[in-house]
């Protein structure tokens, strides 16, 4: 039970660091494309 249980926290640790990084990387991109997309504004 107690394996199960570090188990459960180490994959719930690894998803939210996980989530984290996909949000920075479209905080990114969103950021880099927006200029390119629109040049004239």
């Amino acid at each position: 039970m107690d394996a199960r249980r570090n188990f459960l926290r180490i994959i719930a640790k690894n998803k939210s660091s996980f989530n984290a990084q996909n949000y920075i990387a479209h905080n990114l991109i969103v950021r880099y494309k927006i200029p390119s997309t629109n040049p004239k504004e």
